[in-house]
Formats: structure tokens, sequence, C-alpha cells
């Protein structure tokens, strides 16, 4: 039920960004929204594996502000750590990032030396401190003690 919510969502926010820039006369617009997120102050993060970004919009969907990085070249699953910290899957460069909207700075956390290998999606509870990760087309999953 929870990824039918998911995938309605991302499917909503396509079609309105693409409506709403259209009209406004830009041509900005999610092409392929995969992963979204949210944090307790109501601010929505999106990853779009095309553009090779990650959106920050408020909750009445507004663009806040669009991140891009060279540690970012595909992303793919999101998840908000806290409110200045999301950690993003990475799948083509076989990493996972942690990012910080605060100052835009990304830093790469985990490598496939540590066992990733196209990561896909991922979640972190805070309530254990450790992050699962799943990778695309294997069997297997990754969790990591966070510290």
């Amino acid at each position: 039920m929870v990824l039918l919510q998911t995938l309605i969502i991302l499917w909503f926010l396509t079609v309105v960004f693409r409506h709403q820039f259209s009209n406004s006369g830009t041509t900005q617009s999610f092409q392929s929204a995969d992963w979204l997120t949210t944090t307790a102050d109501d601010i929505i993060y999106v990853s779009d594996t095309r553009t090779a970004t990650v959106t920050k919009l408020d909750s009445r969907l507004n663009l806040i502000q669009t991140y891009t990085s060279p540690l970012l070249r595909h992303p793919r699953g999101i998840s908000a750590v806290s409110e200045d910290q999301l950690i993003v899957c990475n799948h083509i460069n076989h990493s996972v990032v942690l990012q910080r909207p605060r100052t835009g700075e990304m830093s790469t956390l985990l490598r496939e030396q540590n066992g990733v290998q196209y990561p896909y999606a991922l979640s972190y509870s805070s309530k254990d401190r450790k992050m699962y990760v799943a990778r695309y087309k294997t069997d297997s999953d990754c969790v990591y003690e966070m510290k």
C-alpha cells in the first residue's frame, strides 16, 4: 500500500511540475522522479535520475532549491536522517552519499568497497542507528550501523 501511495505521489509530482513549468514559460521539470522523502518540517526531497538532481520542495510543492554534484550521477533512493542530512543512493557510482541541504555539501558515506553495488533504495532508522540499503537485481540487501 505504501509503495502504491509513493508511486502515485511521484506520478503526481511529475505531471504537476511539467504543467506548472510549461505554463510559466520555462522547461524545468522532473524527467524521472524516482524517490521522495519528507522531513518533520514538511519539506519534500525528490531524486531525479535523468537530471542527476535532488530537488527540495515545500509542502505546497513550491520549488525551493535543486542540488547537483559530481557525486550524484544517478540518484535513486533517498531518506531524511535529520532536517539537515539526507542520504541518497548513487546508483551508477555504487555509493551512498550524505547530503547537507543547508550548505549543499555532499560527501560519500559508502562505496563499492563497502559492499554497495547498484544501490536502489534505502531507509534510515534513527532508533537503531542503522541504514538499510536495497541493491538492484540482487537477492541480498545491506545493513550498516551508523556511528
